[in-house]
């Protein structure tokens, strides 16, 4: 597994840096359809988020997606949706992990089977094992109305567990439209969510989508003195700026951030908003340089 970690982050490190070719990289993925060690899915699935990073700026999204799903469709069908016997710890970490990666890709049977769990976990007729909930409710939520929201704002409510709590926060956020994604912000604001908790709905927000993070990234501005009293000496604030800011493309995108916070200085965040302004002004390189060549690449992959 080390050798294989060690060939992935190469050729990630690589290719971000200009030295090597990102579709190498994406050929490369291909050969890890069969792997079977969790870290080395773990890493891969990190790295793939990058790539997805680039493919939600550009217009071969569709066909990334596609690519995407076929790198997890093996071991998918390998671990399946219910624990074995056989399991191992690691398998039950890995299986809820790559299911994940499968529906956020959107794969219309896994969305579909997750969909179905999520109306059986509501009915009370089958419950959710902990290690598929994140799955379950991301996916439902992604592919949810005002109905999903409530549904899992009242599982919230409901519970005392802080888990359960973080779990409901990690998702709420992942709505497609304006209204959902603001209605996650808003409580993420509210009286309900600690203010030590009150990251967890604007990272789901922020991470959710292009559009996510855009609404996110105006209403943080819009609610800038609420968020820095709500964080007030705290790291959080630092962490909620770096969450929101560091996924954006475009040279634009890059001089409004550091326009907004040379304006609204945060001393605490200096670190964190270079950072961001670094990972932003790189992606936008490395989208503008490989764009035409992956583009190309995806084309032929997904209709051969």
């Amino acid at each position: 597994p080390q050798d294989r970690l060690g060939l992935l982050n190469d050729a990630f490190a690589l290719a971000r840096a200009g030295v090597g070719s990102t579709v190498e990289v994406l050929r490369l993925l291909k050969s890890f359809s069969s792997e079977t060690n969790f870290t080395v899915w773990q890493n891969l699935v990190s790295n793939l988020s990058l790539l997805e990073r680039l493919a939600n700026y550009s217009d071969f999204s569709a066909e990334f997606n596609s690519y995407a799903q076929s790198l997890f469709t093996d071991v998918v069908s390998r671990l399946g949706w219910d624990q074995k016997d056989s399991d191992t710890p690691l398998d039950k970490m890995l299986r809820g992990m790559v299911l994940k990666q499968y529906c956020n890709y959107g794969n219309k049977e896994a969305v579909a089977e997750a969909q179905r769990r999520f109306a059986a976990h509501v009915n009370k007729t089958s419950l959710i094992p902990s290690d598929l909930k994140d799955l379950v409710f991301g996916t439902c939520m992604a592919n949810g109305n005002d109905e999903t929201f409530d549904q899992l704002v009242k599982f919230h409510d409901e519970t005392d567990d802080s888990d359960e709590r973080s779990r409901i926060y990690r998702v709420l956020g992942r709505g497609k439209t304006e209204p959902l994604v603001k209605r996650c912000l808003e409580l993420g604001l509210s009286d309900k969510v600690r203010n030590q908790d009150a990251w967890g709905p604007i990272a789901s927000a922020a991470g959710g989508s292009r559009l996510g993070r855009n609404l996110t990234w105006q209403f943080m501005k819009e609610n800038w003195e609420t968020y820095q009293k709500k964080f007030q000496g705290s790291f959080l604030l630092s962490r909620v700026i770096e969450i929101v800011t560091i996924g954006f493309i475009g040279e634009d995108k890059a001089v409004e951030v550091d326009e907004f916070f040379k304006a609204n200085p945060v001393p605490v965040a200096e670190r964190a908003i270079r950072q961001s302004l670094e990972a932003i002004r790189n992606n936008t390189q490395w989208l503008k340089r490989d764009e035409a060549s992956i583009r190309e690449w995806l084309k032929k992959e997904t209709q051969s």
